[in-house]
């Protein structure tokens, strides 16, 4: 009797070799007038930057959501088709650059 199927430990040894790897989100966005800044970075870490002051954050992926946790707030930011990050407000369209 097989308790444990090999499919199954196969799939969760795939998660976890995609999951080691790191997000293709990871890296550094700006908006155009580059008063914002956030850095992505594995394990769900981040850095937001408004006006020179850096904070220290975390995130999470959601299909096409970026759920950004700083300065105590909840925001979400929606993933652009061409890879930009569309964040409210004053923000807007946030482009990799690193």
């Amino acid at each position: 009797m097989q308790i444990f199927p090999r499919w199954v430990a196969g799939v969760g040894l795939g998660a976890l070799l995609v999951a080691g790897c790191g997000s293709k989100l990871n890296g550094t966005y700006t908006n155009a007038s580059g008063i914002a800044m956030l850095e992505l970075k594995s394990g769900g870490k981040a850095t937001m930057g408004l006006g020179g002051e850096a904070k220290d954050c975390t995130y999470t992926e959601d299909g096409k959501q970026i759920r950004l946790t700083c300065f105590g707030e909840q925001i979400s930011l929606r993933i652009n088709d061409d890879g930009t990050l569309f964040a409210p407000g004053f923000v807007g369209v946030m482009k990799k650059s690193k």
